[in-house]
């Protein structure tokens, strides 16, 4: 078989569009746009503004809710990264699918049915009615804050990578973009995002799948794919449970499912799909479609870095001065496997941007739902909560975090390594936060002492293993370096580059805890958070119920037998029930407001 490395030039292969590459393109924004503008001539005469904008009306379709969540959780990052970290360190990630499934599993009996029963338009208003009104508060700015950096990421990445292809400068394409996707975000709402998210994905699958195949054709079918990545070491996986090891069995399959099922039982973005569609069995079908879907993406993903360790193992592009970074590998895989055959670059980049387009409107759709549930709507007069100064505040809600979703992501060019420094803060919050809403669910003694403490001190304590990792990176003294690469069987004359056939591990004189595998982050904030939020509330607990309707059913079996039933509420707290959930369903919690 000829050597595929032998087809390498020293320089990188480049996507550039042609006309009809700009065609599609083009069409495909016009496709977006006109189904917000549908959507919201359909939807202009509802009396519930507030269900119709952020819920679908409640009679959303399980296919389009599936897809649309596996579109809205492949971003542009997961195409561009995930390929090139498997060509660098191993098939690890592929795990994750296996996390996936449980996280399903999770999210379906433990969480969605307290949300589904609450049938609340901001998942932090479960915080208040468990807890109270400052835990809810601290949790929407945290995640408002880590969603807005993150968002400027998605943009930027496809952004530069359509520059380079057009000749238009970045600062050009993201305010085009992000204003054509606010524009029918903001008109149309969840049906608008939902159905955009199934177009988009459409393409972006079909790009995919596409490449996919002429890569294993090019290195060689599926056997020698295989065969070559067991041989070069990316198909080991490695059950050691030493927390400093970059990648174990244990530390990838803890975080995915801890990842996947934050993301799925309490994210904003994901709850008001769930609670879109008419019944929970539906919900609970929505999710296994979703699994299903994403399982499938995350192998493609997966095995496509493997195709490309087949075919530059022996000629690293890196190594060899073809790319700058690591980064730029699949862009450089793609012109490679693609350029005979007319507009598959361009409709690979159109798929990279779909991709970024669908966790866009979801995102500010989720954005929106949590700010107004959250800070506008409780400051509002009462006319301005008519149901069309209540649309006309959504709207601009919506308008606003395009505004500065544009602004950030024209920012991130400048920000060179606070880039994945913004993913890490994320992180950082979010094994404490999902933490927080498992200590809510499944705890009937944790009080509002303790999930404040609980939150604050995992927040606090991941951060600080954050921080002196992060030192000690800086200063070379922790890095990995990926094994069995070569510029061997280059055709061409490389760089003299220093020899990087080992992994160098952290010195042992560096402190434990800053040597601690980032995989297990989001594992430690999530303990630390249960365990402080059990001690303090074991400590404080001033012995009341815990309505039933606010835990787990998994929960309910132990709990006393009048729960649920003869509660004492203060009046706060009954005001903020009886106002946030379904009168009927708390004609029982209006009883007991005359016992204070």
């Amino acid at each position: 078989m000829e050597n595929p490395a032998a087809n390498i030039t020293g320089t990188a292969p480049l996507i550039y569009f042609q006309w009809y590459d700009h065609a599609f393109f083009g069409f495909m924004l016009f496709l977006s746009t006109a189904i917000g503008i549908y959507f919201s001539i359909t939807g202009a005469n509802k009396k519930n503004i507030t269900d119709e904008y952020f819920m679908g009306g409640k009679k959303m379709s399980v296919m389009p809710i599936a897809v649309s969540l596996v579109a809205s959780h492949i971003s542009s990052v997961s195409l561009m990264a995930v390929p090139a970290d498997v060509y660098s360190f191993g098939a690890m990630y592929w795990l994750s699918t296996i996390s996936i499934m449980v996280s399903a599993f999770a999210t379906s009996y433990i969480f969605l049915p307290v949300f589904y029963e609450l049938q609340l338009n901001s998942t932090y208003e479960y915080l208040m009615l468990r807890f109270n009104s400052s835990i809810r508060t601290m949790c929407s700015l945290f995640f408002i804050l880590n969603i807005l950096l993150f968002m400027g990421i998605v943009v930027y990445v496809p952004a530069l990578a359509y520059s380079k292809a057009t000749g238009l400068s970045v600062h050009y394409i993201i305010p085009a973009i992000c204003a054509i996707c606010t524009f029918y975000t903001t008109i149309g709402g969840l049906k608008t995002v939902v159905w955009t998210d199934t177009l988009q994905f459409s393409v972006t699958s079909t790009a995919v799948v596409v490449i996919f195949y002429l890569g294993v054709t090019k290195a060689g079918g599926f056997t020698n794919v295989f065969q070559t990545a067991w041989e070069g070491s990316r198909l080991h996986f490695d059950f050691d449970l030493d927390l400093t090891k970059r990648e174990t069995v244990f530390a990838v399959l803890m975080h995915w499912f801890l990842s996947y099922t934050r993301m799925l039982s309490t994210s904003q973005e994901c709850v008001l799909k769930f609670l879109s569609l008419p019944t929970l069995k539906k919900a609970q079908q929505s999710i296994f479609l979703f699994c299903f879907g994403i399982i499938c993406v995350k192998s493609i993903i997966v095995i496509t870095g493997l195709i490309m360790f087949t075919l530059y193992k022996d000629c690293d592009p890196l190594m060899s001065g073809s790319i700058s970074k690591i980064d730029q590998l699949v862009p450089f895989y793609v012109a490679d496997v693609a350029s005979k055959v007319p507009g598959l670059t361009g409709l690979f980049l159109s798929g990279v941007f779909c991709t970024a387009l669908s966790t866009l409107s979801a995102i500010m759709n989720a954005l929106s739902a949590t700010i107004y549930q959250d800070f506008v709507a409780k400051f509002l007069p009462k006319f301005a909560k008519q149901e069309q100064y209540t649309s006309i505040t959504i709207k601009l809600l919506v308008v606003v975090m395009g505004v500065l979703i544009t602004f950030l992501a024209s920012l991130v060019g400048y920000l060179g390594p606070i880039q994945p420094l913004a993913i890490s803060v994320a992180s950082i919050s979010a094994g404490s936060f999902f933490g927080l809403f498992t200590l809510g669910v499944l705890v009937p003694r944790a009080n509002t002492k303790g999930a404040f403490s609980g939150v604050i001190i995992s927040t606090l304590f991941v951060g600080w293993m954050f921080v002196g990792a992060q030192w000690y990176r800086s200063k070379d003294m922790i890095k990995n370096i990926p094994t069995h690469l070569s510029t061997e069987q280059c055709t061409f004359e490389v760089p003299v580059v220093e020899n990087n056939s080992t992994i160098l591990d952290a010195p042992t004189d560096i402190f434990f805890l800053y040597r601690v595998a980032s995989y297990y982050y989001a594992l430690t904030g999530c303990v630390v958070c249960i365990a402080v939020g059990i001690v303090v509330s074991l400590l404080t607990d001033h012995g009341g119920h815990v309505d039933k309707r606010l835990l787990s059913p998994l929960v309910h079996r132990w709990l006393p037998e009048d729960a649920g039933k003869d509660d004492y509420f203060s009046i706060d707290k009954a005001n903020r029930i009886v106002t946030s959930l379904d009168l009927q369903n708390l004609q029982d919690a209006n009883k007991n407001v005359s016992k204070v």
